[in-house]
């Protein structure tokens, strides 16, 4: 440069502009420097305010802030800005969970109903769904019926009646409802893996709740009204339903189990069905004979005919059970067996069922009878040999199916035996028993069975329990060849009278108000008719496809005569029965222990019998005296020897409490000061006449004195 002065100045000019450069690049970065420093110890703060007031509060963020230099108006601009982030991260939220749901294994409900946002210090948590409660889909194959308290009812897969309560719809339940159809919960409500997105079950919660919504919405049910079991029943129109358990047949068109024409119709176990329409003469032909083949096995039993010797004639014409009444070559019992069977599985399609009683020593045959009546109607016979009452209606249930009874023998404890007989004559007319149930809740059942027993000895009953049975009396079979039971021959027969009851149905009424109309004229009173009309109604279905001839009807009846009836059943009316139960009661009634009946008693007092003389004398007077004693009165005085005087009556009043002990045990028995059952006993009989006065204590009821002794001598005759 000394080389070169003239540019020395130059030279230097450009050394301090570089300098000046060059310092004016340093004070900038420092500048720029200290800027980010200061942004940097800003967005700090910003970031601990914001913290402090997700954590603590804008409170405490308006604290910290003010420590920091910031005024209320940064602060609350820093409070802006969290709660800006905070609806953004709910959003998220929001996105990804409606996400899942159109995800196919999320178990989320996809129609679920988004909440509004939270009040501001925290996002939402819950989701509420719309239409929580699934419909249950039509193809579903259980059918709901309906509900009853806290019962819900359902038709299974098979048809058949379910009825489920509370504790009953978890999953092991519903596997049980559904049955062999348990890939339908699968379809219908799926459950999935989370994790792996593959179906790992089904819905029990689900597939519960909408079960009880679709039985609730069907509306309330009557199991006791509604349901019908297996038998014979009588549809709306009139028209002829059997039930068969796996289709129920409408005068003989063949319907699924369900509801059919109002009713329900459970599925129960595969039953007997009629045999093909007879449409060709061979098949008329085999049929009938099935039917003859049928009363030729009965026939080959010894039914005895009456009472006393052989050559006794007007004793055997008593009773005809024996007989040959139609020309047709059959017993009358045969007939009325036949009749008996067939009308039995018409069941509740009847207002009268008739009931009948086998009775016969041992080797009469009376079991291998049972065995052929079996072989006929396989499962809807309801048979037992040793059972009660409570055992039979739970066999039968809502279903009406025959009911017959082996070995039914007096039972020593009376309580067992009783129930049955009860049992059977409430079912002749279709009475209503009420049980009670394991939830103490009433439960009815009603019987419509017809009931068959057999026994060595009938054990006692009631004239009103006499009357709704046919009694038919079995001899000793003797040297007769063992029966040769073929027991598909059997099951045809079977099949064919239930062929005969569907396409005779339609003159059902008419033939047997025929029997009902003869039988009356013979005598019967209605309930007579009804016992033995509709045997005889039934059988005449079986025998022919129109209404036998009238002079047959009439042989019939004539042979079934109520006389002839009272002759083979003896039984006497209820007032008679009250009176052979009192006159029979011994009393020690005199000192030296001298005994007398009641009737003894009254025959004396009341001068019929001569009272006895000599020792331990007893007289007219000492007879009324001990009589009074047990509330027993005698009014007026007849003598012995001319059979004449003023008409003796004997009185019964009311209420008595010593008469209560007479009849302590029996039908006519009352405590607690309530009239007895001898009352209404009494004004039944012949000659009874209301009576009051206060010598014993009101009202009461008298009979003439031969009408209470049931003596052939009539008041003032000879």
């Amino acid at each position: 440069m000394s080389e070169t002065p003239q540019l020395q100045p130059i030279a230097e000019a450009f050394a301090a502009a570089d300098a000046a450069a060059a310092e004016a690049e340093a004070k900038r970065e420092a500048k720029e420097e200290a800027r980010d420093s200061e942004a940097q110890a800003q967005l700090e703060a910003e970031r601990w305010i914001r913290d402090v007031y997700r954590r603590q509060g804008a409170a405490m963020a308006h604290k910290c802030g003010r420590s920091t230099g910031m005024d209320r108006n940064a602060i609350d601009r820093l409070i802006a800005l969290e709660d800006e982030a905070i609806a953004g991260k709910a959003d998220k939220v929001k996105a990804k969970k409606g996400k899942k749901r159109a995800e196919p294994e999320a178990d989320a409900d996809p129609e679920a109903e988004t909440p509004p946002a939270g009040d501001g210090d925290e996002p939402p948590r819950f989701i509420k769904k719309r239409d929580p409660v699934k419909a249950l889909p039509p193809d579903c194959p259980v059918t709901p019926v309906g509900y009853n308290g806290t019962t819900c009812y359902f038709l299974n897969p098979h048809r058949q009646l379910i009825a489920m309560t509370k504790g009953q719809f978890g999953a092991e339940g519903l596997r049980l409802l559904f049955g062999s159809r348990q890939d339908w919960l699968w379809e219908a409500f799926p459950k999935y893996n989370e994790k792996t997105g593959v179906q790992s079950g089904w819905k029990a919660d689900q597939a519960a709740e909408s079960l009880i919504k679709a039985a609730t919405d069907k509306g309330w049910f009557d199991a006791d009204e509604m349901i019908r079991g297996m038998g014979g029943w009588r549809g709306q129109a009139n028209e002829l339903v059997l039930h068969c358990g796996s289709a129920v047949l409408v005068n003989g068109e063949a319907h699924p189990p369900g509801f059919v024409n109002g009713y329900l119709y459970s599925a129960g176990v595969a039953s007997q069905k009629p045999a093909d329409p007879a449409e060709s003469d061979e098949e008329q032909r085999r049929q009938s004979e099935a039917v003859e083949k049928v009363l030729a096995t009965f026939d080959s039993y010894n039914w005895l005919d009456g009472p006393g010797d052989a050559g006794d004639i007007e004793a055997s014409e008593a009773r005809c059970f024996a007989a040959d009444v139609d020309g047709s070559g059959h017993k009358l019992a045969s007939l009325l067996l036949l009749g008996w069977l067939a009308g039995s599985r018409l069941g509740a399609a009847l207002d009268f069922r008739s009931l009948m009683w086998i009775t016969g020593d041992a080797g009469a045959g009376k079991t291998t009878l049972q065995r052929i009546i079996m072989a006929m109607t396989g499962k809807d016979m309801v048979q037992s040999s040793d059972t009660t009452g409570a055992g039979v209606y739970s066999a039968v249930g809502h279903s009406s199916r025959p009911v017959m009874i082996d070995e039914a023998e007096p039972d020593p404890f009376k309580s067992k035996m009783k129930d049955l007989i009860n049992l059977a004559r409430q079912a002749a007319t279709g009475g209503k028993i009420r049980r009670g149930s394991s939830n103490h809740q009433p439960v009815y059942f009603e019987a419509k069975s017809a009931f068959l027993f057999s026994s060595i000895i009938i054990p006692p009953m009631q004239a009103q329990d006499i009357s709704r049975f046919c009694i038919l009396d079995l001899g000793p079979l003797g040297k007769r060849k063992p029966l040769a039971l073929d027991p598909a021959q059997l099951a045809y027969a079977g099949r064919v009278m239930l062929r005969r009851l569907v396409d005779g149905w339609h003159r059902w009424e008419e033939t047997l108000q025929a029997y009902r109309a003869a039988l009356q004229e013979q005598g019967h009173d209605p309930r007579g008719a009804d016992q033995f009309g509709a045997l005889l109604a039934a059988c005449d279905l079986m025998r022919g496809r129109e209404i036998a001839h009238a002079d047959t009807i009439d042989a019939f009846a004539r042979a079934l005569s109520a006389e002839r009836m009272n002759d083979a059943n003896p039984r006497e009316a209820n007032s008679l029965s009250m009176l052979n139960h009192l006159i029979t009661v011994p009393l020690d009634v005199f000192r030296g222990g001298t005994r007398m009946t009641i009737g003894e008693l009254v025959s004396i007092g009341a001068g019929v019998s001569k009272p006895r003389d000599g020792e331990g004398a007893v007289t007219a007077k000492g007879c009324q005296d001990q009589l009074r004693a047990w509330s027993i009165y005698i009014d007026g005085f007849q003598t012995a020897q001319s059979r004449t005087g003023t008409g003796a009556r004997v009185i019964l009043p009311n209420k008595s409490t010593a008469l209560a002990k007479l009849f302590a045990g029996s039908q006519w028995y009352a405590e607690g000061g309530a009239a007895g059952g001898w009352a209404q006993a009494m004004r039944r009989l012949k000659g009874a006449r209301a009576e009051k006065s206060s010598r014993f204590g009101g009202r009461g009821w008298s009979v003439p004195v031969h009408v209470f002794l049931q003596s052939d001598l009539e008041e003032g005759g000879e």
